[in-house]
């Protein structure tokens, strides 16, 4: 019994040694690189990389473990510097450190000074020709610099001083003879790139070789010196021909300048060599307009309102002082001082026909008539045009009491009399019978005049499909007429983009809407008044002042027609489908 007991302690000791043996922790002896970053030479500034570093663990059990960067965080590993830092000249290595244990690790990196390889020009000076004693001019110099590290700068001279580069000889000073080039040097890397110049003798002289090439001109027109040549002389008594395009580059100035309009009487262009203050006068003759006259007009006069006014192929003839007349194309009158009012491109949606030609100085006028289309129908009835987009529509409302073809388009006796049991009536009628209120709003026409193969409408023109409503109702829409101009988000906000200035019911609550200060609606120059309607059963006349329909001859299957609605408290122009084609609403035709 007791040999047993022994033999149970013995076992029990031995199992707990052998646990004892198995949980004794394994230690971190030290860090070695396995992999040194991709990235291990850089220039003062650059950002450090620690791609690609792999570091091994050894264990003090013999076991080895490899831990890649991207795994540093989550092992407890830091770096100093650590990724992503700025790093300076006195940057060398890279300090691992396991934050457990205190082991590091160091991975040797290069960081270079970043110095000047080279200076070059980059933008040359554009005057390099001087005289003796004039002033060194350096303003317009750019520099380029090379860095070791394969990046450039490009330095204006107005920051020459703050990147160390100087010249010799220096802005500003008075050149001699001896002065061929400007050495331009950056002092910390001794790199130095020379910009030549020349120094001539003093100008004793100046003299006009050539004249221009035009030397009279009426007021307001601009000063050409095309074809000048002068002639410098010097003190030792050589000469240089100066062209009109080297001026600037030789020192010499015009006044007035080159380019210039003559908006006074003057005798002469007076030219200086500004280094030496020599002149001379070039003599030109400036006459007065007295007079201008249109010689040729443009090649269009016929207009839609809402067409761009297009002067091309208009002609003026201009009157001086002296007797002499002077032809000016349309393309010249900038040059010429002639303005035109209305201005070339101006949308012509007023009622005026004349367009002024103007010069500006003189202040004389002529005028040019121009002349909008209109329409007339077989009633003799004659219409306002307006083109919106790429359609021509009627500015009116239609009031023919005749089919194109000079048949009578019925009406009713009374105006209001029920027509309700008719299946495909076709009538006509002024609002309330009174025929005052078609002079004004056109009259009232049933569904199936619109679609009678007869045409309600005159020759080349038509009743609206809803196809082409639609189209109007989006041009306006993408063409900023929305009451809040509102054109990439398309919503319908045009009811007082159609309607007309007046005859609307006003109304004081939706200022999107027809009847809201209507002296701001109308900017499509469709003029839509409020014509109301004849409406079934009711058999009576309503609406006028209050709304305004306008047929399509567009149906669906059930043969219901579509017409163009708005209404003075409504903020949308709306294609809607009408049930009663029997209804009277109003005709606006457009062109085929």
């Amino acid at each position: 019994m007791r040999i047993l007991v022994f033999l149970l302690l013995i076992s029990i000791i031995g199992i707990i040694s052998c646990d004892e043996d198995d949980t004794k922790s394994v230690e971190l002896i030290s860090i070695s690189i396995k992999t040194a970053p991709i990235k291990v030479d850089y220039y003062e500034g650059e950002i450090s990389d620690l791609s690609g570093l792999v570091v091994t663990f050894n264990m003090d059990n013999g076991e080895t473990e490899d831990i890649a960067f991207s795994d540093f965080a989550s092992k407890g590993i830091t770096c100093s510097p650590d990724n992503g830092t700025e790093l300076t000249a006195e940057s060398t290595v890279v300090i691992i450190t396991d934050a457990k244990t205190g082991k590091v690790v160091s991975q040797a990196i290069t960081v270079s000074n970043v110095v000047v390889d080279a200076i070059s020009i980059k933008k040359t000076l554009t005057k390099v020709d001087y005289y003796l004693g004039e002033a060194l001019d350096l303003s317009e110099l750019v520099v380029n610099l090379s860095m070791n590290n394969g990046e450039t700068k490009d330095v204006v001279f107005s920051d020459f001083a703050s990147n160390g580069i100087t010249c010799s000889p220096d802005n500003g000073i008075e050149l001699t003879k001896e002065s061929t080039a400007v050495i331009i040097s950056h002092t910390k890397s001794a790199n130095t790139v020379s910009q030549a110049i020349t120094v001539s003798d003093i100008v004793a002289a100046i003299s006009i070789k050539i004249a221009p090439t035009k030397v009279d001109y009426y007021i307001s027109e601009f000063l050409d010196l095309s074809g000048l040549l002068l002639t410098l002389t010097m003190d030792n008594g050589a000469t240089e021909d100066v062209a009109v395009s080297d001026l600037t580059n030789k020192g010499i100035n015009c006044l007035p300048v080159n380019g210039a309009e003559l908006t006074q009487v003057l005798t002469g262009v007076t030219i200086t060599h500004s280094a030496s203050g020599k002149n001379i006068n070039q003599s030109i003759t400036i006459s007065t307009v007295t007079g201008i006259n249109v010689k040729t007009p443009p090649t269009k006069v016929d207009y839609y309102k809402g067409e761009d006014l297009d002067l091309s192929g208009l002609r003026v003839e201009v009157t001086l002082d002296n007797g002499t007349t002077r032809d000016l194309a349309f393309s010249d009158f900038a040059n010429g001082g002639v303005k035109t009012t209305p201005e070339n491109g101006t949308v012509l949606n007023n009622k005026s026909t004349e367009i002024t030609i103007k010069h500006t100085i003189t202040g004389e006028t002529t005028i040019q008539t121009i002349k909008f289309i209109t329409l007339t129908d077989i009633d003799g009835n004659t219409y306002s045009l307006i083109k919106i987009g790429n359609q021509v529509w009627m500015q009116e409302n239609l009031k023919t009491t005749k089919y194109q073809n000079g048949d009578d388009i019925g009406t009713t006796s009374p105006a209001t009399l029920d027509i309700s049991a008719e299946i495909t009536p076709k009538y006509q009628w002024a609002f309330g019978g009174d025929e005052a209120n078609a002079a004004i709003y056109g009259r009232l026409y049933t569904k199936y005049v619109t679609v009678d193969s007869r045409n309600v409408c005159p020759a080349d023109w038509h009743v609206p499909s809803s196809t082409e409503f639609y189209e109007l109702v989006n041009y306006l829409a993408q063409n900023g007429h929305n009451y809040d101009e509102e054109s990439t988000n398309y919503q319908n906000k045009l009811g007082k983009a159609i309607a007309s200035q007046s005859n609307w019911t006003a109304q004081d609550w939706e200022p999107a809407a027809p009847g809201f200060n209507s002296a701001t609606n109308n900017s499509s120059g469709f003029t839509g008044l409020p014509s109301g309607v004849r409406s079934i059963p009711a058999n009576g006349f309503s609406g006028m002042g209050d709304m305004a329909a306008w047929w399509s001859s567009s149906s669906d299957e059930d043969d219901l027609g579509y017409a163009l609605n708005i209404q003075f408290f409504q903020i949308a122009a709306q294609v809607v489908q009408h049930g009663d084609t029997n209804l009277g609403f109003s005709i606006r035709c457009i062109r085929d």
